[in-house]
């Protein structure tokens, strides 16, 4: 079934394959619609943690029953989940943008400031929630 196939872009071969195959102009595209999903995936990678910082608060500050301790954890969770799926797609998008240019004068393939993304960057963050007290 067609609907199923992969579609095959610029990052999915090496860049010497580029130029052989006419990919050039593909694959500096595909870069800058990757630096956009990079940025727009931080965004909601910060969202999240924000998100999860402000509900691991209000659970410690809520004296509840069980019930209300189950809900906060489950939000929490829910929460948790989401931070890891926008940095895998973090990842996934900065390493393609490695294998579409050459690693250039920044030595980071043209990425600027974007970096590799660590599980200890996924911290929650205190500042974000000092911005958007309730």
């Amino acid at each position: 079934m067609p609907e199923k196939q992969k579609l095959r872009l610029p990052s999915d071969f090496d860049r010497v394959a580029h130029g052989r195959l006419g990919l050039i102009a593909l694959a500096e595209t595909e870069f800058l619609l990757r630096r956009g999903q990079a940025n727009d995936a931080l965004k909601r990678l910060r969202d999240c943690l924000g998100l999860k910082s402000f509900l691991v608060r209000r659970k410690y500050k809520m004296a509840g029953g069980q019930g209300m301790l189950l809900r906060s954890e489950s939000e929490i969770h829910r929460a948790q989940n989401q931070v890891q799926k926008w940095a895998e797609v973090y990842r996934r998008t900065w390493q393609a943008m490695g294998r579409l240019r050459e690693k250039g004068e920044d030595g980071n393939h043209g990425r600027g400031k974007l970096q590799q993304l660590t599980n200890a960057d996924l911290v929650m963050l205190s500042e974000w929630m000092d911005d958007h007290r309730m």
